[in-house]
């Protein structure tokens, strides 16, 4: 799998960008940038989910909020786990993921995850989501 990077223009009304082949996606609440910026998301090839965001060191003024479709990961069929699944901020983004799915973790976000039951009557992670602050490298974490 390679990286994939979309762009998008949000504004002072907000809005929101994806990555449908990644399961991902972010939304920008109104306010959350006070003029037009192009807004950059890299979903890392690698193993761990991990997003490079830019312009890089943007500060938000409102809510922007992550959010990862869980049934596009490994981690899917683990419903029990789905407490210990934060955001982690990243300061060097995917230069901080060591041997493919540790990382040097600036900062561990609090992150909800929902639990759906699948056609298969079984539990599964359903989405994980978490508020950022600033653009850089984030990436799910299981502490």
């Amino acid at each position: 799998v390679s990286e994939i990077t979309v762009t998008k223009m949000i504004g002072a009304s907000g809005g929101s960008l994806s990555i449908d082949d990644a399961g991902f996606s972010i939304t920008f609440a109104p306010g959350a940038v006070q003029s037009n910026t192009l807004i950059t998301v890299t979903a890392d090839s690698g193993r761990a989910i991990s997003y490079e965001f830019g312009p890089h060191g943007t500060q938000f003024q409102a809510p922007v909020t992550i959010q990862q479709d869980m049934s596009m990961t490994t981690l899917a069929d683990h419903p029990e786990a789905a407490p210990r699944i934060r955001g982690g901020y990243a300061a060097n983004g995917v230069a901080d993921i060591l041997n493919g799915l540790l990382a040097r973790v600036a900062e561990i976000l609090d992150a909800t995850t929902t639990i759906v039951t699948g056609p298969d009557g079984q539990q599964h992670r359903g989405t994980t989501s978490f508020v950022v602050k600033h653009f850089s490298g984030y990436l799910l974490i299981s502490i």
